[in-house]
């Protein structure tokens, strides 16, 4: 799950330069409906894979979900660079050499394999995005792909370096808890850091709960605990403080989770995964895989529609990304949302014609009819600064 930062040089530094003072230092994802949640209220039924099987499945006669877990708005996001300031990727390694209680040679073996690792990665990336994009005013070498074609050979290169990871054990010992691991972040600065979320993503993800959206991660990361304690569990904390007294539930109210006076998350991840020996299951290894599921978890939400509640209001599944990664499942969602800036994703629309508009240009459409989809949604990734924009949106969409 390697994901190219050429993008955002500052964050890859600051990343980089930890690793090097650390290793200095002594010392079957069926996504097309999700299980329903544990009786925890945690995110975390395990990732399996999500296979083009599961489109068999989606055309059961029987009830996708039981009805106190039926929701027609999902709210599905990426984590690395979405939800967090940074790629936590390069993080990985030293959270297994610290909970494992390396030596000082363990740690900086370890440091050492993935950071051979993770060059390799850029460099293969590098050439296959050239291939795909060319120099930048030229048309790339594969001028026959389409653009899912182009996507999965980006895919390819992180497929490849990760199965050397797995080789490597470079990872091995990581927590293997969502709580070990949260334990673990809260025992070292630079981990918090690394691991911040963006501003306004928790409030943003919190109201939207209670306004009765679904939640999912939908994420390349391999590792679940990590997405769990660095995104579920600051949510829910944050709900904790909230009383439904206060803030008013939207939906049934069999589908919100009400304890005593806090409301707690029911939220889903999905994502790779990784082993105590450190090797890496794939489950979502790309762009592909998330366009299938999306794809999936709307017919599954179609199905749903038809067979328990016609008069509803149209399901709608919102995806937000920020990498050529999510590109797919962005363009699949009833609405994509881009966040920040990529040079390689603009390179792509550029190529293969596809719409980037401002998400606050939304809103001037949204004015001339009240709330829902708009006709450009179907076309159209929406580029938002930031979380509050999304926040905007929900609104607009919920109205």
């Amino acid at each position: 799950m390697f994901r190219c930062l050429a993008d955002v040089p500052a964050v890859f530094t600051a990343i980089v330069a930890f690793v090097i003072v650390a290793a200095a230092a002594p010392s079957s994802l069926a996504l097309a409906m999700p299980s329903a949640p544990s009786t925890t209220h945690l995110s975390a039924a395990s990732p399996t894979g999500c296979t083009a099987g599961d489109s068999a499945a989606a055309s059961s006669t029987e009830s996708p979900l039981p009805d106190k877990h039926r929701c027609n708005k999902w709210l599905v996001l990426d984590f690395d660079g979405t939800c967090t300031e940074h790629d936590t990727t390069p993080l990985l390694p030293r959270m297994a050499s610290l909970h494992s209680g390396d030596n000082d040679a363990r740690r900086k073996q370890r440091l050492e394999q993935f950071n051979t690792l993770e060059q390799e990665y850029f460099d293969a990336y590098s050439a296959a995005k050239k291939r795909v994009l060319g120099n930048g005013s030229d048309d790339g070498d594969d001028t026959k792909m389409d653009l899912h074609e182009a996507l999965e050979s980006l895919d390819e290169v992180s497929t490849v370096v990760t199965h050397k990871v797995s080789q490597s054990s470079c990872l091995s010992g990581l927590p293997s808890h969502p709580r070990h691991m949260a334990d673990l972040i809260d025992q070292h600065e630079e981990l918090q850091r690394l691991t911040r979320l963006q501003n306004d993503c928790v409030a943003v993800v919190a109201d939207a709960h209670l306004a009765g959206w679904c939640l999912g991660v939908l994420s390349i990361n391999w590792c679940p605990n990590l997405i769990e304690a660095a995104l579920v569990m600051p949510v829910r904390r944050h709900l904790d403080t909230r009383r439904p007294t206060s803030t008013p539930i939207v939906g049934n109210k069999e589908d919100r989770d009400v304890v005593g006076d806090k409301v707690h998350l029911r939220a889903e991840v999905w994502s790779n995964e990784i082993d105590d020996k450190g090797a890496v299951t794939l489950h979502v290894p790309g762009a592909s895989a998330k366009r299938t599921c999306i794809q999936s978890l709307k017919e599954r939400l179609r199905i749903q529609q038809d067979l328990l509640d016609k008069e509803s209001r149209r399901p709608i599944v919102i995806y937000i990304g920020d990498s050529s990664t999510d590109l797919s499942g962005l363009l699949e969602a009833d609405i994509g949302i881009m966040l920040g800036a990529s040079a390689t994703i603009e390179g792509i629309a550029k190529r293969w014609n596809i719409e980037l508009s401002k998400l606050s240009d939304r809103r001037r459409h949204v004015r001339q009819q009240k709330g829902g989809l708009l006709e450009q949604d179907s076309d159209t990734i929406w580029m938002a600064d930031g979380w509050k924009e999304i926040d905007s949106l929900l609104q607009d969409v919920s109205d």
